[in-house]
């Protein structure tokens, strides 16, 4: 009766998350197991059609499911950033400022109307500094350590 009640509950999780969940064996572990066009690629390791795949098999299947896992992280979590930044943006117009005093630069460096100059307190090269977002053309070459204590006010 257990049993029963085991397999009814994985197959009630497997229609809410359309994945296929197999209990193992011994009931301590789930897997979880996708289906690629009706064969099974992913076994279960504890399973006996699992001896009939070799070690390299193993590898790829677990591979696939590992790049798969990365894609869709780093596609939700594109998405998250774009959304904070969106309100990020709307919430502060002084961003919008910053944001178009630095694509102005970029732009610049990038058609080659302007070229990178050395930092004014080394020989480093330098990065744009602002000083007035409201001017965007109006920039300071600092190198980077130099750049963090003018913003920070220990250099002037």
């Amino acid at each position: 009766m257990l049993l029963l009640l085991v397999r009814r509950i994985a197959c009630i999780l497997c229609n809410l998350r359309q994945k296929t969940v197999i209990l193992c064996e011994f009931f301590d572990t789930w897997r979880d197991i996708r289906l690629k066009q009706g064969e099974n690629k992913y076994m279960n390791t504890r399973s006996n059609n699992s001896s009939s795949l070799t070690e390299e098999q193993k590898e790829q299947a677990w591979l696939e499911r590992t790049r798969a896992n990365r894609r869709r992280r780093r596609l939700t979590d594109r998405l998250e950033i774009n959304r904070i930044t969106r309100e990020y943006m709307q919430n502060n117009p002084e961003a919008r400022f910053k944001r178009a005093a630095r694509n102005k630069v970029r732009s610049m460096l990038r058609s080659g109307k302007w070229v990178r100059q050395p930092c004014e307190y080394c020989d480093k090269l330098g990065e744009a500094h602002h000083p007035d977002y409201s001017k965007p053309l109006e920039v300071r070459w600092l190198c980077r350590t130099h750049h963090i204590q003018v913003d920070s006010g220990k250099l002037l």
